[in-house]
């Protein structure tokens, strides 16, 4: 989608976070469990962490696949794995995400197994839980940059979306950079 592309012709990082909210949002409509679906309930997901990581970048009219599966956690959220293949069937981005699911008015999480069938609750692993390492605090900050929130930065929930802090700490990292380098590892905790 030539819309999804920064000025390298490269899929944007904002894009990539789209699509795999996109993703998850219609596997969730799959399970009775979509945003619009917990909209009635009061109820909203929320992405607490993502870890993705980047082998190549799409480019414009690369064909690629996305594929999404849950392992729910505790019963209190759900880690999401994701993962981006190209037409050659090669893996170019990996990324799992914390969903949790809670309470608009409160912002509390609530027990997956109100809302999902017991099928749909399997146990998990530990090592499924063990993917996330807590940040280290920076010991400086380099780069920094106000922003201000604007309607279009909104979600369902009436919050900054999660794609959206991406782009805005991307819009911190000089032009030079940007143009010379591309991450290959993002870690994010809201």
């Amino acid at each position: 989608v030539y819309s999804a592309l920064g000025s390298q012709g490269h899929l944007k990082i904002v894009s990539i976070l789209n699509f795999l909210q996109d993703a998850a949002t219609e596997h969730a409509a799959v399970l009775g469990v979509s945003g619009f679906d917990l909209a009635r309930e009061d109820l909203a997901w929320v992405i607490s962490r993502y870890q993705i990581e980047i082998k190549a970048t799409p480019k414009w009219r690369d064909e690629i696949w996305i594929e999404t599966w849950r392992t729910p956690v505790k019963n209190l959220y759900e880690l999401r794995h994701f993962r981006i293949i190209d037409s050659n069937a090669r893996e170019i981005i990996t990324a799992r995400a914390f969903w949790v699911m809670v309470k608009k008015e409160t912002g509390r999480p609530v027990r997956l197994s109100r809302y999902l069938s017991d099928r749909f609750l399997e146990k998990s692993t530990p090592s499924d839980t063990e993917i996330f390492q807590n940040p280290k605090s920076p010991g400086r900050v380099d780069f920094e940059l106000p922003f201000k929130i604007r309607m279009h930065d909104l979600d369902l929930n009436h919050h900054v979306n999660n794609a959206i802090y991406v782009e805005w700490a991307v819009e911190t990292v000089p032009e030079s950079l940007l143009l010379n380098f591309r991450p290959e590892t993002i870690n994010v905790t809201f």
